[in-house]
């Protein structure tokens, strides 16, 4: 049974994940997320209806972006894993949109004051950084996970905590505010991830790296085991949902 077990979890694991694109699980129903308190779509449509270009910091593989309405005829995006860079590529060719490669959040490779719309879904930035390269009076929009998000994946599988735990709405906006941002809204949820079986866990953790960094079936066979027995007795189990929303002006 529980070779058996681990065969399959290691199969789960080696599931190909390209872009940012969670489909091979939500597609079957194997993760729900919970919603957050805020339409982050429609506030980038509402922006990005009167601005005559936009940087999507980290798009990923462009799949969230190409989804969007109203953007204007100049888009540019920056990606900083280079696994994405051919999906995006060949997903934002859609939109004609630029592409580039960053691994440094303090260097974005444009002129000062040029954007009219910066937005960032779940990318670390540089508050000084992203504040330089945009335009006087114009609109920082940004969704960030949160440090606590899916803390008690870690908690259950005794692994260490993410470094990144202390990321919060709080620090992010004295970070923004010390940088010259003026913030227009601020707004915080706290909901669930949700899964059925622990396979599904096994390919999450492979394509959020960071969140576990020494994560193999191997290395955590006892524990996936203990995972496994939970969900077949309890059905689910819901991970910390932690998502954070700021928008500010320059």
């Amino acid at each position: 049974m529980k070779s058996d077990l681990l065969t399959e979890l290691k199969a789960e694991f080696d599931q190909p994940f390209t872009g940012w694109n969670f489909s091979y699980l939500t597609d079957s129903g194997r993760m729900l997320e919970s919603e957050v308190n805020w339409k982050y779509r429609s506030l980038i449509e509402k922006y990005s209806k009167t601005c005559g270009n936009l940087l999507d910091m980290g798009t990923g593989g462009g799949e969230f972006l190409i989804s969007l309405k109203n953007l204007p005829e100049q888009v540019y995006t920056t990606e900083g894993y280079k696994p994405n860079l051919k999906t995006a590529k060949n997903n934002l060719r859609k939109i004609n949109a630029t592409v580039k490669f960053i691994d440094e959040d303090n260097k974005i490779p444009y002129k000062n004051n040029y954007f009219d719309l910066i937005i960032n879904r779940h990318e670390e930035f540089d508050a000084a950084e992203v504040y330089r390269v945009l335009k006087p009076g114009s609109i920082f929009l940004t969704q960030q996970v949160g440090g606590i998000n899916d803390l008690n994946l870690n908690t259950f599988l005794g692994a260490k905590l993410p470094s990144y735990l202390n990321w919060s709405l709080s620090q992010a906006l004295k970070l923004m505010s010390e940088a010259g941002f003026i913030i227009l809204d601020q707004q915080e949820s706290l909901g669930y991830t949700r899964f059925f079986d622990v396979g599904a866990i096994c390919y999450y953790l492979k394509c959020i790296p960071w969140q576990i960094s020494d994560f193999s079936v191997e290395r955590y066979q006892s524990r996936l085991v203990m995972l496994h027995d939970y969900l077949q007795k309890n059905g689910s189990i819901d991970l910390v949902n932690h998502r954070f929303l700021v928008i500010a002006r320059k």
